[in-house]
């Protein structure tokens, strides 16, 4: 954010679908774009700037109208190139600035925060209106016997429903509770009342743990699941409640027991022999050296075509209405393909989205990364990746108690606890380096089956639901991990505690005042075009609240959370209906809509 300028003098545009009449053009489509600056800034030119073949053009602006005290401004820009970066230029007297997706400066910046238009992305409009409810499987319910869905193999440890989780590592990735894919369909009656229109599974092929991100095998479903047809049963039933299904699947990597790489070890002169990495000497290459991991040749044509190349491949398969997923989550799709001086990683993921069109021309590609994912999402491969390092973790750092350390993956020791001022900079740093259509098909998440609770993290109910309130207003697709509405493993302070069974055994230690303000964000979401197309642009910050107003077509829905008291805000805004609140006043007045409150709470405010 810049410093110099505050956000209600500051000019703006992001390429959603108030300020850019396509933000999914054509190649060589003219589309139509619109900056929006407070008069009282005294701006008399505009231009656009845009980089055409690698060279820079300038298009002159014209001013649209004007309403209130906003000046609108209009330039035709052509999309030319598969992605289009631009810019805009203000001049007021002798004094000019540059506007970008990273903000407003007085200063020269380079194009890497510069706009963006793909004519490549054009992900699924339906992802924009889905809520996501993470399951791990082996955790969310047993099926209608409460019985294991088949006898369990000699690596494995039975464990009771009730019984707890135990954190050594040595056997907690081999404790096995009996959940199944029918243990899903059973409680998808729970997930509907919550508002939930999206399911995504982690993985459930044959593995040798219980997380199963060690395929012993890719072309069918563990039987300790429940096997193919409990797949099938599901994403029937779920279709019939409007419930979207997405499965996992790891590219990257098999397990040391899959059938494929048994048979390459067995067999060198196999072609399952090139589907695996390996160094000059010959020996195999593992995934961040664990010997149970074996890394994929991506160059092997034959591995290509098995896995996820083609209506025929795996991934084709369960894609298509064989299995009736939806959407596939790629596992690690950050170091899919890559190695050293190799890159396959666009090869792997334009050729999964080829494979997804064919079979399921409206299918979501969604890929895993834990920090910068901005150089893989400029709209040609995944659709969109979860957002750890754009919302997750500022969201954490802001948020996170003061008690006890709270730990994130891949640093170095406990989290800091950051101001809104550094929470907004950070969330803007990776916002900007990206088509704002990706960001709208990015998967938002508070915690996951590779973190501590969001709960543990918060240490508080007040917290949490300022979380989720930042949640669903942010631009993405909001996913829950299950149990969070209900409170479940509040003193999970790392992910394996954090993979509790699902208590429908105990419904009286269900957190209820949680869970029916779950219900109540996630019905403003999926109700909401703004939360769920519009752009967004920054109204307050500071050290402990954050404002924003979402912008589609034909609303505005102003989001503000507080983690502690602040000084009343008021905004030239008049309110639509009725908000949504908690722990804030909001006040119409002849002044505007002021929000005040001592918090943790927030506000969601239609206006109009």
């Amino acid at each position: 954010m810049n410093d110099e300028l505050r956000p209600e003098m500051t000019a703006h545009h992001d390429p959603s679908e108030r300020y850019v009449s396509d933000p999914n053009p054509d190649l060589g489509q003219t589309v139509t774009t619109f900056i929006r600056v407070p008069s009282g800034r005294g701006v008399t030119e505009v231009a656009a700037r845009l980089v055409v073949d690698a060279e820079p053009w300038i298009v002159e602006a014209s001013l649209d109208r004007t309403e209130g005290p906003v000046d609108w401004w209009r330039v035709d820009l052509p999309a030319d190139n598969p992605v289009t970066n631009y810019r805009y230029h203000l001049r007021s007297g002798s004094n000019t600035t540059w506007l970008n997706a990273a903000g407003e400066h007085t200063w020269d910046v380079p194009d890497a925060g510069d706009f963006r238009l793909s004519t490549e992305h054009r992900p699924p409009s339906w992802v924009h209106d889905t809520v996501w409810y993470q399951i791990f499987p082996d955790r969310f319910s047993r099926g209608t016997s409460d019985d294991f869905a088949a006898p369990l193999p000699e690596w494995a440890h039975g464990r009771e429903w009730t019984d707890p989780i135990r954190p050594d590592l040595d056997v907690a990735m081999f404790d096995m509770w009996g959940g199944s894919i029918d243990g899903i369909t059973r409680r998808l009656d729970h997930l509907k009342s919550l508002g939930i229109n999206g399911i995504y599974t982690c993985p459930f092929f044959p593995a040798r743990s219980n997380h199963r991100y060690d395929a012993s095998a890719f072309d069918h479903v563990d039987p300790l699941l429940g096997g193919d047809d409990a797949l099938r049963r599901l994403t029937a039933a779920a279709g019939e409640r409007g419930i979207r299904v997405m499965g996992d699947l790891t590219t990257n990597h098999s397990g040391a027991h899959h059938d494929w790489y048994q048979k390459a070890i067995a067999d060198p002169a196999s072609d399952e022999a090139g589907y695996y990495l390996r160094d000059d000497s010959g020996a195999p290459i593992f995934w961040k050296g664990v010997e149970s991991l074996p890394k994929f040749d991506h160059d092997s044509e034959a591995f290509r075509t098995h896995l996820y190349e083609g209506p025929d491949s795996i991934a084709g398969r369960f894609m298509s209405d064989e299995f009736g997923l939806v959407a596939m989550r790629i596992d690690v799709a950050n170091m899919t393909g890559r190695y050293r001086d190799i890159d396959h990683n666009l090869r792997c993921s334009t050729a999964l989205r080829r494979t997804i069109d064919e079979v399921r021309p409206d299918g979501w590609l969604l890929g895993e990364h834990g920090h910068d994912a901005t150089v893989d999402l400029h709209g040609a491969g995944w659709h969109g990746t979860m957002n750890y390092a754009g919302f997750t973790r500022p969201m954490w750092t802001w948020l996170r108690r003061d008690d006890q350390p709270v730990v994130a993956f891949g640093d170095s020791g406990p989290l800091p606890r950051r101001s809104g001022h550094e929470v907004a900079r950070s969330a803007r740093a990776f916002l900007s380096q990206i088509p704002y259509t990706v960001q709208l098909t990015g998967m938002n998440l508070l915690g996951s089956h590779d973190s501590a609770r969001w709960g543990y993290t918060v240490g508080d109910d007040d917290l949490n639901l300022v979380g989720l309130a930042a949640l669903i207003g942010w631009p993405g697709t909001p996913s829950i991990f299950y149990g969070d509405e209900i409170g479940l493993a509040p003193d999970a302070s790392w992910d394996v505690p954090a993979r509790e069974v699902m208590p429908w055994h105990e419904p009286d230690s269900w957190n209820v005042g949680l869970l029916g303000e779950y219900r109540r964000l996630v019905d403003v979401r999926r109700s909401s075009a703004a939360l769920a197309r519009g752009g967004m642009r920054w109204l307050s910050i500071g050290d402990d609240h954050l404002t924003w107003v979402r912008e589609s077509a034909d609303e505005a829905m102003i989001v503000h959370v507080a983690r502690g008291p602040h000084a009343p805000i008021t905004f030239d805004v008049e309110v639509d209906r009725e908000p949504v609140v908690r722990g804030i006043d909001v006040t119409q007045t002849a002044a505007g809509c002021t929000l005040a409150g001592a918090g943790p709470g927030f506000a969601l405010v239609p206006v109009a």
